[in-house]
């Protein structure tokens, strides 16, 4: 609509359209450029125009890269390259935090590896775990370390001697024994005592119920040590003719069904029972038996495997 402009009054001029058809075609177009920007960025391109519009901007740049050197064509496609190499990469690398200098780094705490781990477990010793174990070596307590146990250990091979105050050295020994090899123990005096106790230390879940197949007992001597319990499978116990400080009697098996116990009463010293060739034979013997029997075991499993 046009406007007439008398004096500082402005008159509209009205426009007679005869149709709505006469008003598109006498409609005055407005080109994109003078239009509002809110106006151009709310209006919507169709599908025609946008084709339009591209292919007349690739013409263009077909235009201005005919009108370059050929040296800067070869330049552009280098550098395209070589971006879409590193955007690429940079797309399948893992972020690697940069160090920051005066910050000190924090160690994240490792776990350890298995393997580790069985370097912190003890060595296991493939063989049977042989403990003769001496009492108190002074006066009349035991024999002194010129015999007794001490000299007998050298003779039976693998066997290994302690003293009764040794409870956690040989704990520690068993523990390296596989289960299927067998654990015996010889104590004399005080040593028998300990024999006694270590094992009833083994007989609770913690330790497996390990079992004791052979525990050699000369005249033990101390507290409620004469109850054998049922994870020890023989008990070959040795008593002194007469009776020497505490509870040197008679042993008993917890359990007869797993428990072997032996009471053989002895006319030798307290002393010199473990002096004596006649003991020490039978120890030897039923050691040797001992053994026997584990190894053929083992053979025959290893044989049905």
């Amino acid at each position: 609509m046009n406007a007439i402009t008398n004096n500082s009054v402005t008159i509209p001029r009205v426009i007679k359209y005869e149709s709505h058809q006469d008003y598109l075609n006498r409609r005055p177009i407005t080109s994109s450029s003078t239009m509002p920007a809110t106006e151009q960025a709310t209006k919507v391109p169709s599908a025609t125009s946008d084709k339009a519009d591209i292919s007349e901007r690739a013409q263009e740049l077909a235009k201005d890269i005919a009108t370059m050197p050929p040296g800067a064509v070869a330049a552009a496609k280098n550098v395209g390259s070589a971006a879409a190499t590193v955007v690429d990469g940079a797309t399948k690398s893992v972020a690697v935090p940069l160090k920051s200098e005066g910050v000190k780094e924090q160690a994240l705490p490792k776990k350890a590896s298995s393997a580790q781990a069985q370097e912190k477990a003890p060595p296991m010793v493939n063989r049977p775990g042989i403990f003769f174990i001496s009492g108190w070596q002074f006066g009349k307590l035991s024999s002194s370390d010129a015999g007794g146990l001490k000299e007998m250990s050298k003779y039976i091979n693998g066997a290994e001697h302690f003293s009764w105050t040794e409870k956690s050295k040989i704990m520690e020994e068993i523990k390296k024994r596989p289960t299927e090899r067998p654990i015996i123990m010889v104590g004399h005096s005080l040593g028998g005592d300990l024999a006694v106790e270590i094992a009833n230390e083994l007989n609770n879940m913690e330790n497996g119920f390990r079992k004791v197949n052979l525990l050699v007992t000369l005249d033990s001597v101390g507290l409620n040590n004469d109850i054998i319990p049922q994870n020890v499978e023989k008990n070959l116990n040795f008593i002194g003719d007469k009776d020497f400080l505490y509870n040197d009697g008679p042993n008993i098996a917890r359990d007869i069904e797993f428990t072997n116990v032996i009471n053989e009463l002895r006319q030798e010293g307290h002393t010199d029972l473990d002096d004596s060739p006649d003991i020490q034979f039978k120890i030897y013997k039923t050691i040797g038996e001992v053994v026997a029997s584990s190894t053929s075991k083992i053979f025959d499993n290893e044989k049905m495997a």
